[in-house]
């Protein structure tokens, strides 16, 4: 598609992905969706002509290369192509090998130049309308030299759609990668890694050249459509994979996927709540603290389970006992997180109008926010309800009470420093996400509990100067905390934390004496 705007400044959204940090899988996990003989599995769509029309032979299969090709077209015409794989995805890892080659089709725009695209979460091939010339689809950006300036691989094109980077909203065409320029005809390994509406990565080559987040259904194209309006400003969370042809003749020779939708459960937080998580309320005096609690599989009442408290940021307080799920909730939920660490999962909810910490907090005119922590005396009244459940919990005959766990992510890992003061010998282990506290208030919990604290080096909410003031007082009593601040990342670092293969595993590992 074409690139409108011009590259920017994107190391600040860098990160250093590699398969580890996704699941301990091994190439036997990976398949293939090309087959090198066919195009068995796959739906055409060219616009003008009705699905699996192949005019002029566009995609076709030579000596095991899945081609676009132009050498039947005497003119482009706008006939813009789409080849759909069948099957729907959600959560996965796509690795394709590619090349442009040979010459531009007469009457393709001068934008289309080398330039094809991987379409994902895009409409089923049978809803596109008889000339739409692009579906509704995020599109990771395929792009070659042209001999002259920057042409810079791996963007992000968004038909129909919105996407989050750091915080702004892009739903401008397209969005400009810190990828290379790659001239010639030569092999290029993209990959695209696509967690639900919550993250995505494009990696080039082995690097990581773009970062987003929270896809959404936008903009007026979905107003053309019968439907699809209503789902305007709703999550995009799913749909299909396909290539495109563009007018500029491209080859592929290897199409495969990763399917991850077994560690990311799909679907939006709502089905999630319903099929994992109970929804409960604490009760005291006249204060209410909603949460949800997941249950080990084959729970049974007369064992003993781990306990893990996970605390919330401030998008998601309120009382309807559901948004404190929305990050954290699918990830806890996975299916191999369950089985491997099967556990007791608490997630409550702070009031709207209230604080998991007791702290004073000051907006400046730029924007910049300050905090001032008093982990002393009185605490907020969210946070009274939370140790007193917590107490409560801790008397039940089902729960291990040297194994009580604690992690949360910005207002949550504020919650979780000033949690740790006030109850110092209930956790095990703890990891604040993108958080801070009162370093004079650490003492307590200091060798008692391991921490792993995680922050990014370019949060623009919560400055990361707050976790480092954090470890260092915690060293400075003797503890040895793990410390991680992700290069390039903002405020979401708990996508990142999320996906580090060994948090649970150490988490897990450490038992009160």
């Amino acid at each position: 598609m074409k690139n409108k705007l011009t590259l920017a400044a994107i190391g600040l959204f860098l990160m250093a992905m590699t398969l580890s940090c996704q699941q301990d899988g091994q190439e036997g996990d990976w398949v293939a969706l090309f087959n090198g003989k066919d195009l068995d599995g796959w739906n055409i769509k060219i616009a003008g002509y009705p699905m699996n029309e192949n005019f002029g032979n566009t995609f076709r299969v030579e000596d095991g290369l899945l081609k676009v090709s132009y050498d039947e077209y005497e003119n482009f015409d706008n006939r813009f192509g789409h080849l759909f794989f069948h099957q729907p995805f959600s959560h996965y890892k796509l690795r394709v090998e590619y090349r442009f080659t040979g010459e531009q089709v007469p009457g393709g725009a001068g934008w289309a130049y080398r330039n094809n695209g991987i379409m994902f979460h895009a409409q089923p091939a049978e809803t596109m309308a008889i000339d739409q010339h692009f579906p509704i689809s995020v599109e990771a950006q395929l792009l070659g030299g042209s001999g002259e300036g920057e042409r810079p691989t791996g963007s992000v094109c968004t038909p129909g759609t919105s996407v989050e980077i750091d915080g702004l909203k892009i739903d401008a065409h397209c969005f400009g990668s810190a990828g290379p320029t790659i001239d010639g005809d030569r092999w290029v390994t993209m990959e695209i890694v696509v967690l639900g509406d919550s993250v995505v990565h494009h990696i080039v080559e082995g690097d990581t050249v773009l970062t987003y987040g929270k896809l959404r259904y936008e903009g007026a194209m979905l107003y053309d459509l019968p439907g699809w309006g209503d789902l305007d400003g709703k999550p995009l969370t799913s749909g299909y994979i396909a290539l495109q042809a563009e007018s500029h003749p491209t080859e592929f020779r290897k199409i495969e996927i990763m399917d991850l939708s077994e560690k990311f459960p799909s679907g939006e937080p709502v089905a999630l709540v319903e099929q994992y998580y109970h929804k409960e309320y604490f009760v005291s005096g006249s204060d209410t603290l909603p949460y949800r609690i997941m249950w080990p599989g084959n729970f049974r009442p007369e064992k003993q389970y781990p306990v893990l408290l996970f605390l919330h940021g401030a998008g998601e307080r309120g009382r309807d006992n559901s948004a404190q799920l929305t990050h954290g909730g699918a990830w806890l939920a996975s299916g191999d997180v369950r089985r491997e660490f099967p556990a007791v999962v608490i997630f409550p909810q702070c009031a709207s109008d209230n604080w998991w910490a007791k702290m004073e907090r000051d907006q400046s005119p730029d924007g910049t926010l300050s905090f001032a922590f008093n982990p002393d005396g009185e605490p907020t009244v969210s946070m009274r309800l939370l140790t007193e459940l917590m107490d409560e919990v801790n008397g039940q005959p089902w729960a291990d009470k040297q194994r009580f766990y604690l992690g949360g992510l910005s207002m949550g890992g504020m919650g979780t420093f000033e949690l740790l003061h006030r109850r110092p010998e209930m956790f095990a282990a703890a990891f604040p996400i993108c958080g801070g506290g009162n370093p004079g208030a650490t003492e307590g919990f200091a060798k008692n509990t391991p921490l792993w604290v995680f922050h990014g080096d370019s949060d623009p909410i919560v400055s990361p100067d707050l976790s480092t003031a954090m470890v260092d007082a915690l060293r400075a009593h003797g503890a040895e905390p793990r410390y991680t601040l992700y290069e390039g990342v903002g405020h979401n670092a708990w996508d990142h934390a999320f996906l580090e293969k060994d948090l649970l595993p150490w988490l897990f590992s450490f038992s009160k004496p």
